[in-house]
């Protein structure tokens, strides 16, 4: 099969994503397969020519991670500050494949907005749908429609409040950060104090952070409250 491997793309994820990519691409040219190889920010370049590599040729891929987050406004600003996540070329290279890896971290590859888009092209990809995705993304609609399932899970909590400041106070509650339009987050252990992010007045992005806690057993308080120090909620 033809297959394009889809990584890199506009998120803080960027850098885990190429690696992860290379890792797949390098396992499907080892299963007999052609492998395009396509960061979809950054799309095909004018003249540039979609070629796929095969296993005979013995060119791998290959990414090393870096000790610091991606520079998500440097890269913007070298491609231009495009608007669109989707560069030139890559629906129309997609168009000519057998299928789409799609090895994409973070918002561009787990929210349902690039699912969304081979799947209105008919474009055959791998993982789930636009809307499993779309749905799974933020953490707390996905416990919701779990339980609704009656899929068993512990009672949580959700405090969707940037700055928050969380006390869990005794061992009754677990706590984690989640960023629900990036997908990524973060755990706590029962007593942990916890600062999340907020945006700065300057137009900084809000990614949707809020903060996620569940019982454990303990009998003890657990109370939260806002960077002030007000209490916003008690369990």
């Amino acid at each position: 099969m033809k297959i394009i491997v889809l990584a890199g793309g506009y998120s803080p994820e960027r850098d885990v994503s190429l690696s992860s990519g290379s890792l797949i691409a390098n396992a499907l040219m080892e299963r007999g397969h052609e492998v395009f190889f396509l960061d979809p920010w950054l799309g095909i370049k004018a003249g540039e020519r979609v070629h796929y590599r095969t296993r005979e040729e013995g060119l791998g891929f290959a990414y090393e991670i870096g000790g610091e987050a991606p520079d998500l406004e440097l890269l913007g600003a070298e491609t231009g500050a495009k608007k669109s996540l989707i560069g030139p070329g890559v629906l129309e290279a997609c168009r000519e494949a057998d299928m789409v890896f799609i090895a994409l971290h973070g918002s561009t590859g787990e929210n349902g907005q690039i699912q969304a888009v081979l799947e209105a092209y008919g474009i055959p990809h791998t993982g789930s749908g636009y809307m499993g995705s779309l749905l799974a993304m933020d953490k707390n609609i996905s416990k919701i429609l779990m339980r609704s399932a009656g899929v068993a899970k512990g009672k949580m909590q959700s405090a969707g409040i940037p700055a928050l400041c969380c006390k869990a106070s005794g061992l009754r509650f677990q706590c984690g950060s989640h960023n629900r339009r990036q997908g990524r987050g973060m755990a706590y252990g029962a007593g942990s104090r916890i600062f999340l992010w907020r945006p700065r007045a300057g137009g900084e992005k809000d990614y949707g952070t809020g903060i996620l806690c569940r019982r454990t057993g303990r009998k003890s308080p657990a109370r939260y409250r806002d960077h002030t120090g007000k209490r916003i909620l008690r369990l």
